[in-house]
């Protein structure tokens, strides 16, 4: 299991062959949130570049039903 400064975390939740989902506490305010890490401990830029695409879009996106994005966070070299 991970350690994220600011988070504990519960438990995995899904593993995919580019990142794994873990689902946690935010303990500044005791918020449910769900984590997204890449996997690759030297992800490549391509990666990288696809994750923070995904996580502008997801940010744009601020509906009602849609995930709520909070924050990316540098987690070790990803």
């Amino acid at each position: 299991m991970i350690t994220l400064p600011g988070y504990t975390i519960q438990e995995k939740v899904y593993d995919s062959e580019s990142s794994t989902i873990y689902s946690g506490v935010r303990l500044n305010d005791n918020q449910v949130v769900i984590l997204k890490l890449l996997r690759e401990e030297y992800p490549s830029l391509e990666k990288i570049s696809h994750f923070l695409h995904e996580h502008e879009i997801l940010k744009k996106l601020n509906q009602e039903g849609t995930v709520a994005v909070y924050d990316l966070i540098r987690y070790k070299n990803t």
